[in-house]
């Protein structure tokens, strides 16, 4: 899959989602990543222990389009 498309389980449903299309990403201090999909109503939150292969792609492709780091350190 492109680097920009990723593909994940969050709240028992299969996602393919385009990362280009979210405006935001949040980090919360557990490590969980936080993202809400476009016209979405409730948050994804990516576990690095629930799901540690999504997890890695997001902390990938938000620090080669932003040049930030979002894993004070933590990898996956």
């Amino acid at each position: 899959m492109k680097h920009n498309w990723i593909k994940f389980v969050f709240d028992r449903n299969t996602y393919v989602v385009n990362l280009d299309g979210i405006s935001s990403f949040a980090c919360a201090e557990n490590g969980r990543l936080m993202f809400s999909l476009p016209h979405g109503k409730v948050p994804v939150v990516i576990h690095p222990q629930n799901n540690p292969e999504a997890y890695r792609q997001l902390l990938e492709y938000i620090e080669q389009t932003t040049g930030q780091s979002l894993s004070g350190g933590r990898k996956g």
